[in-house]
This record gives structure tokens, sequence and C-alpha cells, in this order.
């Protein structure tokens, strides 16, 4: 997954950036893993680096729920994250 490259920002980043203009106090996004195995234990470097992304939009990462979907041949995993501003 390329987060950064020569077409601007990435999605997220410009809609994280939208509703912060627009003065929203809460943003709610789902990113979704690159599981490799769903019996190993692993580091998502692509969910922590996009919710580093939000947080340099001005958001506070505040709460996540992961969703897991499983049939006989793909196994896929998403987290919806929700985001706060202070105040």
């Amino acid at each position: 997954m390329v987060l950064l490259g020569n077409d601007g920002p990435p999605p997220l980043v410009v809609d994280a950036r939208r509703a912060r203009e627009r003065g929203h106090q809460i943003y709610v996004t789902r990113i979704v893993a690159e599981p490799k195995k769903p019996d190993q234990s692993q580091t998502m470097w692509n969910v922590a680096e996009e919710i580093e992304l939000i947080e340099q939009e001005g958001w506070r990462f505040d709460q996540m729920v992961e969703s897991v979907t499983t049939t006989p041949f793909r196994y896929s995993q998403a987290f919806t994250c929700v985001f706060r501003r202070d105040s």
C-alpha cells in the first residue's frame, strides 16, 4: 500500500482534513489491514501509519473496533477508528 505518492495525499488524509475544516469534532474511518495468516501475531504497519497520518491532521486517536471476515478462500481484517478533536 502506498500512502504518499506524487498524486498528493491519500484519500483518508483528504477526508480527515476536510472534516477538520468543516468543524467536526469526531472523525470515523475504516482502515483495512493487510493480514498474513489469521492465527499469527503480526505488526500492522499500514494501520499504524494511517493513524499517524490522520493525527497529523489535528485529530486525536480515541477508539478502535476490529472486524474480521472469513470465507474458505479469504480472510480480511478492518479497523473502524474514532478520532476526536480537543475543543
